[in-house]
């Protein structure tokens, strides 16, 4: 130890000696910090914090690579190391000396960047200037690590800048430093968030921009440190002492398998953290929730408090009593609140903005992991099914959430709609927008009954969706809004295919012709409700026979009143479940409105032409709601989220409120979003019942009655585990 501290202090001296190293460390940062604090951050703070995560990122990497790894040539080439192999040090004494150097040199950096960003940028990050200190640390070690082995391989400082460039800027292109990842092909992104950039950024924005990572905080630690220690121990099995000391062939496979697999370990880290949470849900105790009153999905409960035991993630008992063997158990006091079943929203867009945003601070990819979190979680919904989205990007999403690392709802995937070349939803502006490939894995074409049977093959192919969607609209012919509609046959053979495969179907319609041919063919849900005539006996005795289930989405075809009448939804219960960027384009009155597609001298009598036909086509849908209810034909909630006015969440409180006003009774209308949605999809949730998975929402105030209070929400339990809605929001 004596000699130890001696040689940090070379260390700090030769690098500030080193005119490389001081502009790693110094003068790069700065210019950075200048440049794109002014270019991209202004005197917006949220700009700024937004800039820095990536800047402290990104000085991180290039101050280690080619800062550190000049250092490091430099003193094996002037001799250092060899005159140091001659002393008893060893090995790990040089090394960590040479990291404890280069930790100083990284300090005095942070301390720099922080006051620039505070003093000249306002950024507003200095209460977390500990935490950030901490990372920026643990960062600069596991960049360290790849310096080590990078230094260990070069031999002169051409060989380094080619090999420290062939590192940095996979790094700056691929992980989001520079270019936001949703702009890259879905094989870019999932090589990108491989590469250790991408955790650092992460975890540098969660401290920035205030964004908790929960498990994941510690999967990306692990990640960022499994990176260093590999590196360091590569480094320590082959480093070269001296500058003619040549590596043996063995020792030159050893250090590039070595380099390659650090970008592999980031995957090992996420295992390793998976494995900590498995443990973790086995160590969970077990505790008893004492409610005041309790909706089980199906009726109000007559005893007050019940008692509902939850061990490991399940409900094990519902009863008037603590039982004997749960005595000692931890007591969750909410004898003032209403507990009733968490909802599932079974009809959603997740890649649908509800507001387009264009802003550079702005990921589409934070948009939906905050929607799923803050927008369902936060809204008592956790579990949604999912229509004519990416199926690639939800399995990721799903997977963290089964493993319990962020608590993103409950994910049924159905993967791309079927549809008729150029039908429904390919009409919408989104869609021209996008590029083919983009289009071809949210929408697949289906011409004939062969390319149907061509379609199914290659979809289960790739991935096995809980649901197949088909779109059977011809549009509005009435008001001159035609659309092309798959063949009665397509259809058949569409449905015949996917219940051949085990699959069940949901069947987009909005005419009372396409309702019978979809009913008469197999189809396992309806997806809306006919919008031109009555639903006819004959009709609902076939439902009836055949066990048809329908989704009405009637808070959507309300919307059409609310476009053409250019009415707005805005409300706090909204607001606080957006983004900051969503809730400014909102407060300022973004969003889409089809009126205001008119010109304005046209726009009064548009108005009143659409206004007469949407208002008859939203009593036909009410009355039809009614007619399914008192034929007991089951019904479903679904939001459409992702539609004008209908966002993710909040959409689905929307929809079982439009439900009561379409006729529906609130306990039914409830029934609908939780036990009704369980039965479904076949999933024991949706109940307050033994063995059902403890999914419950906590309100304030009775919703068995107005089903508004369920904005009352004050907790949520998700897997067994309570969120309060202020940690979910954030």
């Amino acid at each position: 130890m004596r000699s130890w501290w001696p040689l940090t202090r070379m260390m700090v001296m030769s690098s500030l000696r080193s005119r490389v190293s001081l502009f790693f460390a110094f003068a790069f940062p700065l210019i950075f910090v200048f440049a794109f604090g002014y270019i991209f951050g202004g005197d917006d703070p949220a700009r700024i914090r937004f800039v820095a995560a990536q800047l402290f990122t990104m000085i991180v990497i290039a101050n280690g690579l080619f800062g550190l790894g000049n250092l490091l040539l430099m003193i094996r080439q002037k001799g250092v190391l060899r005159r140091l192999y001659t002393t008893p040090m060893s090995k790990h004494a040089v090394l960590s000396g040479v990291l404890a150097a280069w930790l100083l040199i990284n300090s005095l950096t942070f301390v720099i960047v922080l006051g620039v960003f505070e003093a000249v940028f306002h950024a507003g990050i200095a209460h977390r200037a500990i935490a950030l200190w901490v990372l920026f640390l643990l960062c600069a070690s596991a960049i360290a690590g790849i310096a080590f082995v990078l230094a260990s391989i070069v031999e002169r400082p051409e060989g380094l800048a080619m090999g420290a460039n062939a590192l940095f800027f996979p790094m700056l292109f691929l992980s989001g430093l520079s270019i936001p990842m949703f702009f890259m092909p879905e094989w870019l992104q999932r090589i990108g968030r491989v590469m250790p950039s991408y955790a650092m950024l992460e975890f540098f924005r969660s401290l920035t921009e205030n964004r908790p990572l929960g498990m994941m905080g510690m999967i990306y630690g692990i990640a960022i440190a499994l990176v260093g220690i590999g590196g360091y121990m590569a480094a320590v099995a082959v480093y070269r002492w001296d500058p003619q000391q040549r590596l043996g062939k063995t020792q030159k496979v050893q250090l590039v398998t070595a380099l390659a697999l650090i970008f592999v370990i980031p995957r090992v880290g996420i295992s390793l953290g998976q494995s900590v949470q498995q443990l973790r849900s086995w160590l969970t105790p077990r505790y008893i929730i004492a409610a005041g009153h309790v909706f089980d999905g199906d009726r109000v409960l007559p005893d007050s408090p019940i008692y509902i035991g939850i061990q490991d993630e399940r409900i094990v008992f519902v009863s008037a009593s603590v039982p004997d063997g749960w005595r000692s158990a931890r007591i969750r006091d909410l004898r003032d609140a209403w507990v009733m079943p968490a909802m599932a929203d079974l009809h959603a867009h997740l890649e649908s903005p509800v507001i387009p945003v264009f802003d550079p601070t702005f990921s589409e990819e934070d948009r939906l992991r905050h929607d799923l979190i803050a927008g369902y979680v936060g809204s008592g919904i956790t579990t949604v099914r999912s229509f004519g989205d990416d199926f690639k990007r939800l399995l990721e999403l799903r997977e963290i959430a089964e493993a319990g690392l962020r608590p993103y709802p409950r994910l049924l995937i159905s993967g791309p709609i079927l549809t008729a070349p150029g039908g429904h939803p390919l009409e919408l502006p989104v869609f021209q927008w996008m590029s083919e490939e983009f289009r071809k894995r949210r929408v697949v074409e289906v011409a004939d009954p062969d390319a149907a049977r061509t379609a199914l093959q290659a979809l289960l192919r790739e991935f096995r969706p809980d649901w197949i969607k088909i779109v059977y609209d011809a549009g509005d012919p009435t008001m001159f809004h035609t659309l092309p509609r798959l063949s009665r046959p397509t259809l058949q053979t569409l449905i015949q295919e996917a219940h051949r495969a085990g699959l069940r179907v949901a069947v987009h319609i909005s005419k009372l012709e396409e309702l019978r041919d979809a009913v008469l063919f197999g189809a396992d849900m309806i997806e809306h409700i006919p919008l031109d005539a009555p639903i006819d006996d004959v009709t609902l005795a076939e439902m009836q026979r055949r066990g048809t289930i329908v989704c009405p989405t009637v808070f959507v075809i309300e919307g059409f009143r609310r476009q053409w009448g250019g009415m707005r939804i805005v409300d706090d219960f909204i607001r606080q479940r957006l983004l900051p960027p969503l809730r400014a384009r909102l407060d300022r009155g973004g969003g889409f409105r089809r009126i205001e597609m008119i010109p304005e001298q046209y726009r009064p009598w548009i108005r009143d032409r659409m206004s007469a036909h949407v208002e008859q086509q939203l009593q036909t849908a009410y009355d039809n709601v009614k007619r399914l209810v008192n034929a007991g034909i089951p019904l479903v909630a679904g939001s459409d989220a992702g539609n004008p006015d209908v966002y993710h969440g909040p959409g689905l409180i929307h929809e079982v409120e439009a439900l009561v006003r379409a006729g529906v009774t609130p306990l039914q209308a409830l029934r609908a979003a939780t036990a009704e949605a369980g039965h479904v999809v076949n999933m024991p949730i949706g109940r307050v019942r033994p063995g059902y998975v403890a999914d419950l929402v906590i309100l304030a105030q009775d919703p068995t009655t107005d089903v508004r209070r369920l904005r009352t929400l004050r907790e949520v339990v998700y897997r067994g585990r309570f969120y309060a809605v202020e940690q979910l929001l954030r």
